[in-house]
């Protein structure tokens, strides 16, 4: 197979997963413009336990599919489709930079409304989640 054939980032790593022996498949949980980081960047509220909830933004689900994810999938704010202006890319970098700094950007993992810092965190919360991360 030739890598330059798979036009898909997921199915690049569907490939590369099932060549290595594994037999999970990933999810698109990419988001599909760079737009959506403004819910990280905004000033979301920090409920009990250090949790925070999405109250500002695009606080929904990759939406889900009626055989395989039926609760929606996690949205991960570590990469954006259609990142082509570099103006604008570069706005959001110095902003997450700058939010990080200041210790307010939200936790990368969104699912249900809720903000997750890692993959252990979204698994303990929703166990029977088919999307890996």
């Amino acid at each position: 197979m030739r890598v330059i054939d798979v036009k898909e980032d997921e199915d690049l790593l569907n490939v590369g997963t099932w060549e290595d022996g594994g037999t999970k498949q990933w999810c698109k949980f990419d988001l599909p413009d760079p737009t959506e980081f403004r819910t990280v960047l905004n000033k979301q509220p920090v409920l009990l336990n250090g949790k925070r909830t999405c109250t500002q933004g695009m606080c929904g689900d990759v939406t889900g599919d009626s055989k395989y994810h039926k609760d929606g999938v996690a949205k991960v704010f570590y990469t954006a489709h259609h990142a082509v202006d570099p103006a604008q890319t570069k706005k959001y970098l110095d902003q997450l930079a700058r939010t990080e700094r200041d210790k307010t950007l939200a936790p990368p993992i969104l699912f249900h409304s809720k903000f997750f810092s890692n993959s252990e965190e979204l698994k303990k919360a929703f166990p029977d989640l088919t999307c890996i991360i």
